[in-house]
């Protein structure tokens, strides 16, 4: 109710298929899925997802690392690459490819903003379309 009060009842982090999914993601554990869910709202309210989230909407961004803040000076020292559209595997599900052993790490840290911005636009958009995946595939 409070979160619905402050116009922050987003689907994809408080509806029906998401808690199936926090339930499941902790072994059906509903005392460790409460404990999950409480520590995933204080990390959403540490890094403002429900302002991201309806930045991420109003822009019409899709989940894809080039759609991302800062993706071009990123994408520069850091391998990723993430596509909702072009990198599924043969079941369906979403693929990130992430080469962690082909990192420049001294220009990544002095941009540590833009980072942290970039990776809460991919975790935020991961949701919406694992949302937007179950309710189309109804899984």
């Amino acid at each position: 109710a409070m979160l619905q009060a402050s116009g922050c009842d987003f689907p994809h982090t408080t509806g029906d298929l998401f808690m199936l999914r926090v339930l499941r993601g902790n072994e059906h554990d509903i005392p460790q899925a409460v404990t999950w869910y409480k520590n995933f709202l204080a990390v959403r309210k540490e890094y403002n997802m429900d302002a991201v989230y309806k930045k991420y909407e109003e822009a019409g961004l899709t989940w894809s690392a080039e759609c991302m803040p800062h993706s071009a000076e990123i994408r520069k020292c850091y391998t990723i690459e993430f596509d909702e559209a072009k990198l599924k595997s043969a079941q369906g599900n979403l693929v990130l490819y992430d080469a962690v052993g082909n990192i420049d790490s001294a220009p990544l840290l002095e941009m540590k903003d833009k980072l942290i911005e970039f990776f809460c636009y991919l975790a935020e958009g991961r949701l919406v379309t694992l949302h937007k995946l179950s309710e189309q595939e109804g899984r």
